[in-house]
């Protein structure tokens, strides 16, 4: 019966699995040191989890495992494919994008918060099918700093009240461009500080040996479609649940829907300062009319947003509920520094400018690192 490291992330050979997502991860463990330096840490891993860029691997989680020991949990995200010419811009840009929210980006946590870079090969060169998925940036680069949203607060409070045992369904629905599956993926760290384990439906059918593990804990479900055969096999577990124990659960579906569902909560919209402040440009992004005029036709909604402003889109997002064979060392960091803003400001545009010489010359992992 597997263990669950921070009653989300299960081992898998040598990798780790986001039973909320059912997606691989990148976990690092950083040791705890003195209470200045843990407040340091998650002051910048909280403005992290914020931060999505097209190199950038979002941060997931975080929190403390021991006494001794901090963790970190990166999406795994898909290699990049880039010329040289645009990863050195690519790089530039996510460095200065992390150096304006002032986030220090050492050489190992990088292996980790950034996407890998491969080299794009010619239309006429029949592509490698074997090779690891890569996805081609499309559209001006962006750096996003994601806003609050109050459907999260309400979902917060709605878990952390006293509530009866026995099952609990919740439904929150938006519509196309709403940012519903950014609200689905931040939810899990919501439910894991409210004491519930965060569990994708898919991960309990394709997972038979989490089941057990899940009995005797109180658990939230994020609901997806299943054929006949998994609901089966899902109404089995969630009647065992509830069998074991009158422990409370919570059953959450995140569905997309242009009419709200009978009983389902609204994916609330942003508002035009919201959506314009969202926005790290560089020096080459749209300028603020742009911006405004985007977010005013936007209707409340970020992903059209950014629709408008023709903003980089990949072509295979981090997919849902994929077990996968990959060999992923768990990585362990020196405890944060305290702030010095003149040696980060340094250190982050050294290495801009290293970076950027090793990846024209093709050198992308290194220019990463």
């Amino acid at each position: 019966m597997p263990e669950l490291l921070a009653d989300r992330f299960m081992p898998f050979g040598r990798a780790w699995v986001d039973i909320a997502t059912g997606a691989p991860a990148h976990l690092v463990f950083t040791a705890a040191g003195e209470a200045s330096r843990q407040m340091i840490w998650d002051d910048q891993c909280a403005e992290r989890s914020r931060l999505r860029h097209p190199l950038l691997n979002p941060l997931i989680d975080y929190g403390v495992l021991n006494s001794d020991r901090l963790f970190e949990a990166y999406a795994a995200g898909d290699t990049v494919a880039l010329t040289a010419g645009l990863a050195s811009r690519a790089l530039i840009h996510v460095t200065r994008f992390l150096e304006s929210r002032g986030l220090p980006l050492s050489a190992e946590r990088s292996r980790v918060a950034l996407r890998d870079i491969s080299g794009v090969v010619r239309a006429s060169v029949e592509p490698d099918r074997s090779a690891r998925r890569t996805s081609r940036l499309r559209g001006p680069t962006l750096g996003i700093v994601l806003q609050p949203r109050v459907i999260l607060d309400a979902l917060r409070e709605a878990l952390d009240g006293a509530g009866p045992g026995g099952t609990t369904s919740l439904e929150i629905s938006g519509g196309r461009g709403a940012g519903l599956r950014t609200a689905q993926l931040m939810s899990a760290r919501i439910v894991r500080l409210a004491g519930f384990v965060p569990v994708a439906s898919t991960s309990i059918v394709r997972l038979p040996s989490l089941r057990d593990t899940l009995h005797g804990r109180h658990v939230c479900v994020f609901l997806e479609n299943h054929d006949a055969a998994e609901r089966s096999t899902l109404a089995a577990f969630l009647a065992s649940l509830g069998v074991a124990s009158s422990r409370r659960h919570v059953l959450l579906r995140f569905s997309r829907s242009e009419a709200v569902p009978r009983g389902a909560q609204p994916l609330d919209g942003l508002g035009i300062t919201a959506m314009t402040a969202m926005v790290f440009t560089g020096e080459d992004g749209p300028s603020y009319d742009e911006l405004f005029d985007a977010a005013r036709g936007a209707g409340g909604r970020p992903g059209l947003f950014l629709e408008r402003l023709r903003a980089t889109q990949l072509d295979h997002p981090v997919g849902r509920t994929t077990v996968v064979h990959e060999s992923a060392p768990a990585y362990v960091l020196d405890p944060p520094a305290r702030p010095d803003r003149h040696d980060v400001n340094r250190v982050l545009r050294d290495a801009t400018e290293r970076g950027a010489r090793l990846a024209t010359r093709g050198r992308h992992a290194a220019a990463i690192r």
